[in-house]
């Protein structure tokens, strides 16, 4: 989704191989680097729940839960 020239949110199917996952929003954080990011966010105690993800030519994404549970994920835009 747009906001004139900025993307702003983004919808996907679930992948098939994940069986009936139910349907879910997402916060996004965007980042410089991704894997920097989610390697600290594991340091910190982060669990990996989506390793980095590349969708050609938008960018590439992972998503990850904090030790409490809370999920959210980190996007990297296409250089």
């Amino acid at each position: 989704f747009m906001a004139g020239e900025r993307p702003v949110a983004g919808m996907m199917k679930p992948p098939s191989d994940k069986g009936d996952v139910p349907t879910s929003w997402i916060s996004y954080i965007t980042v410089e680097d991704l894997d920097e990011t989610v390697a600290k966010a594991q340091e910190l105690g982060a669990h990996l729940c989506m390793p980095p993800i590349e969708i050609p030519g938008k960018g590439r994404f992972a998503g990850i839960a904090d030790p409490q549970g809370a999920a959210i994920a980190f996007w990297e835009f296409a250089k």
